[in-house]
């Protein structure tokens, strides 16, 4: 009988403390829970899933300064997007960049896009598809899969260094089916993953400092933010495979969306911008480029773009838009 009080205290001890963990976690520290809905193949290249954030959920920033920014009204990063009828989308897709964890939603490169779009064109709207860690050839699935939701009139992929090297990885030649299925992961233990995650912050720090130990969790289980492959510069240009299959993501981009598709790189690396320049050319793809993946467009010179960076890459987008969309639409 004593055995048993003795068991009995520990336990409510132990679940005091958890109470209490759980409390100084959401609502002292402010740590968000998961706020993703579903987990999908086909969002991305096969054989990976990726999460679905629900609306209005909010995301922990620690390159921003330890803060809590809430995702929009499709549950994806920047200011809300219009969804009346009439409305036509521009689809922005590329890696961290344009997902911009790092700053507030209003001060984000698309959403800034989308200011400029506003004093003019009133009836656009921006939908930023940037996703930590996604390749060219992930950025084609996502944008098919986004156009089950909003059909878009414009698409621009926007590249660097750290989202091409990353096809280096791939299996080459790249395949691209005729049609791309998507099915929601339902398995059991995502379910329980998500339904714990999503209703403890606790629970949900814990997995993340878990993610980025890299003990519980592999590639195919992508977080808030994945990791990316490391800038390699110039030396891109002289990896074949690697530019093969970027120029492979261009054709089927263009492919897929003809005249309304817009590639821009950020590439500091003249080289790689050039030859990318000269195979648009010969595919008569609209390309611009602009070096803005340097030290003085990043957070302490070596993360992600600060607030002259998200301004100078809004501004080169809406610049590409006013070239090669602009007139076209009318």
């Amino acid at each position: 009988m004593v055995q048993l009080k003795r068991v009995l205290v520990v336990c409510l001890a132990f679940a005091g403390a958890l109470v209490l963990a759980e409390l100084f976690v959401r609502y002292l520290v402010h740590y968000p829970l998961y706020g993703v809905s579903e987990r999908v193949y086909g969002m991305r290249a096969p054989g990976i899933s990726s999460n679905v954030f629900s609306p209005y959920s909010e995301n922990w920033s620690v390159e921003g300064g330890n803060r809590v920014y809430r995702r929009n009204n499709l549950g994806l990063t920047g200011v809300d997007i219009s969804v009346s009828a009439g409305t036509k989308h521009v689809f922005v897709l590329g890696d961290s960049y344009i997902q911009s964890y790092e700053v507030a939603p209003e001060s984000m490169a698309t959403s800034r896009l989308y200011k400029h779009l506003s004093e003019r064109y009133t009836d656009w709207s921006v939908v930023n598809l940037g996703r930590s860690g996604f390749d060219p050839y992930d950025s084609f699935y996502r944008s098919v899969y986004f156009e089950s939701t909003l059909l878009p009139s414009a698409v621009f992929l926007v590249v660097a260094e750290g989202n091409l090297g990353l096809l280096a990885h791939r299996k080459h030649p790249l395949l691209f089916p005729s049609s791309i299925a998507h099915r929601t992961d339902s398995s059991l233990f995502i379910r329980i993953h998500h339904y714990a995650r999503n209703n403890s912050s606790l629970i949900n720090l814990i997995a993340r400092v878990a993610y980025e130990n890299q003990a519980f969790f592999n590639e195919n289980n992508e977080e808030d933010v994945a990791a990316e492959a490391k800038p390699r510069g110039s030396s891109l240009v002289g990896d074949s495979l690697v530019m093969n299959a970027m120029f492979q993501c261009v054709d089927q981009f263009n492919g897929r969306y003809g005249k309304r598709f817009v590639l821009i790189s950020i590439a500091r690396a003249q080289d790689l911008n050039r030859s990318l320049r000269e195979y648009c050319s010969l595919k008569h793809v609209a390309f611009e480029s602009m070096s803005i993946n340097e030290a003085r467009f990043k957070i302490g010179r070596v993360g992600h773009l600060n607030s002259e960076g998200q301004n100078t890459l809004g501004d080169l987008l809406y610049d590409s838009f006013a070239k090669h969309i602009a007139e076209q639409s009318r």
